[in-house]
């Protein structure tokens, strides 16, 4: 183990001598093998080691039973060690995601407090097992090339020493040190999907290939290489077709290998902090092939026009809004007001005998269903317009006019008991159009007084 360890420090450089490193401590084999480990690099590296222990309080007596195993190891060891106590399955709950992964998220932000100092590290006690695992976890569920390198040995501050070590090597070193070490009796639950890939399908992998833990090393540490080389090519792509800041050549981006423009999307997705999954990288090809627009997540949207991809942040967001529809002016918020007013039937057929354009804002009160309401749009939206063959969704509506954002986020939306039966630019549902037995009419239209225009 130590071997290895030592190896993979020097390889990515995770010990800069003198800085500080807090070592995640649970009390298992694992933290306990790496805390003793660095312990014994401490002096040859000036290093300043600390321990940290995160208490999910899920196991009762168990979890208290870990804690005070950690503060005697830290103590006999002159370790300084600091505890977290947080019930993991409460905060899940309140977060709406698994305890799992909430319980990471969680001791992940306790380790970041503790190392303020650029300088300072966060060792892991993840090894080649836990490698392993995570590969075929994330082949499970779905990934590219990134997700079957596992685990990195290095993201910012976060080192793993041990993980190209196997569990067997590390449980012989805590042997051969005479390291004492407690067990978690939920690792041998199989109510966990981790838990069921390591109890039930890396053993049988294990039969077929003795050395699968290795091999999965060898593939992690492969496809980081090219991982490396690729990130290389996709900022050397980045500089070939940027415009300015957030804003590529549309004809410089569809000259690239697609490998090469999903990596460019999945940068802008991470970079707005929206979902970067598979489907909506190919959304955003599929959009960038036909122009227009879509939203990234509520800040950000995509906005693809014949010349140029845009990254654009969506600063002036309308609040949502919802109000009972009327006879007469209603304002929507600053700036603009919708206007409902009685349609005379002769002034109708004018209309109608011209070809206006205000016809698509005129509808039949009567054929309205129930109360209608006036509100911005919402996911899901859509409505059949007069000359259409089915419904359309906003959503193609807006992306087919390059509608931005900000401008979607203040268009109005007249609604009854079956949706949409007016959109703000595109006119009324085709069952709500004036025949002639209509008798009342109403048309609407926008009184947008920052543009000085009405729709």
């Amino acid at each position: 183990m130590r071997h290895n360890a030592l190896k993979t420090i020097q390889r990515y450089g995770m010990l800069p001598e003198g800085c500080r490193v807090v070592v995640g401590c649970s009390g298992g084999a694992d933290s306990i093998a790496l805390l003793s480990f660095l312990l014994e690099l401490r002096q040859e590296r000036n290093l300043t080691v600390e321990a940290c222990h995160v208490n999910h309080l899920l196991r009762g007596a168990e979890a208290q039973r870990d804690e005070e195993f950690c503060r005697q190891f830290c103590q006999e060891r002159g370790v300084l060690l600091h505890v977290f106590r947080e019930n993991m399955a409460e905060g899940a709950q309140k977060a709406g995601c698994s305890v799992e992964d909430y319980s990471r998220q969680r001791r992940y932000i306790y380790f970041a407090q503790l190392t303020p100092d650029e300088s300072d590290r966060i060792a892991t006690a993840h090894h080649a097992n836990d490698l392993a695992e995570t590969q075929l976890f994330h082949l499970v569920r779905g990934t590219g090339s990134k997700g079957l390198i596992g685990i990195p040995p290095v993201r910012g501050k976060i080192i793993r020493p041990l993980l190209y070590c196997s569990r067997k090597e590390i449980e012989a070193y805590c042997q051969e040190q005479g390291l004492s070490y407690v067990t978690d009796s939920s690792n041998a639950c199989d109510g966990y999907s981790r838990n069921r890939l390591r109890i039930h399908v890396l053993p049988q992998l294990e039969k077929i290939n003795p050395a699968f833990v290795k091999s999965a090393v060898r593939l992690s540490k492969q496809l980081q290489l090219e991982e490396d080389y690729l990130e290389k090519q996709v900022e050397m792509a980045e500089k070939q077709i940027c415009l300015s800041e957030n804003c590529w050549s549309r004809k410089g981006f569809i000259s690239l290998h697609p490998a090469l423009q999903q990596r460019l999307l999945a940068r802008w997705l991470q970079t707005s902090g929206a979902d970067c999954s598979s489907k909506k990288i190919q959304d955003m090809l599929k959009l960038i092939s036909e122009n227009g627009a879509m939203e990234l997540c509520r800040n950000h949207y995509l906005q693809v026009t014949d010349e140029q991809i845009r990254l654009k942040e969506a600063a002036k967001l309308q609040p949502f809004f919802s109000v009972p529809m009327k006879v007469g002016d209603i304002s929507l918020f600053e700036g603009k007001i919708l206007r409902v007013q009685p349609l005379d039937c002769t002034k109708y057929k004018f209309f109608a005998n011209n070809q206006s354009k205000a016809l698509k804002n005129v509808l039949d009160c009567d054929k309205i269903s129930g109360v209608a309401v006036i509100r911005q749009k919402i996911p899901g939206d859509a409505i059949w317009l007069p000359g259409h063959s089915k419904p359309s969704s906003f959503k193609k509506l807006l992306n087919q006019k390059k509608v931005s954002l900000e401008e979607r986020s203040r268009l109005a939306v007249l609604c009854d008991e079956k949706g949409p039966l007016w959109l703000e630019g595109f006119g009324v549902r085709a069952d709500v159009l004036p025949s002639e037995t209509s008798k009342n009419l109403l048309i609407v239209h926008v009184l947008d007084c920052d543009n000085k225009n009405k729709k």
